[in-house]
């Protein structure tokens, strides 16, 4: 019977290393699952923000290419504006370049000297 006794006695100490063991896996999983959930919840923050920080910038990229075009309708504007001025400035000079030609014809008209040739 001590026999029995003994390897009972074993088999009660096994049981209860594989007990401590069995408590310490439990632990070390239950560990592992917190930094799981630890890494995960900071990955998707940061790919929450990423996302946040792209939205941004594409709505800034928008606005810009909005505000672009604005001014380049705007500077079309402005070239014509300037054009139909350079048109009516030249219409001007021409006008008196040929008022000035006739002031010298009447001139040397009326003059005694003759043009010099």
């Amino acid at each position: 019977m001590g026999d029995l006794r003994d390897r009972l006695a074993e088999a009660e100490d096994k049981a209860t290393g594989l007990a401590a063991e069995l408590a310490d896996a439990h632990r070390r999983h239950a560990m592992k699952i917190e930094q799981l959930n630890s890494l995960r919840n900071q990955a998707l923050a940061a790919l929450g923000l990423r996302r946040e920080e792209i939205r941004q910038l594409t709505e800034e990229v928008k606005d810009l290419s909005r505000h672009i075009a604005w001014l380049e309708k705007v500077l079309r504007e402005a070239w014509r504006a300037v054009g139909h001025h350079v048109d009516a400035l030249g219409s001007a000079v021409d006008l008196v370049v040929d008022l000035a030609g006739r002031l010298v014809d009447t001139d040397d008209a009326d003059s005694p000297v003759p043009p010099a040739q």
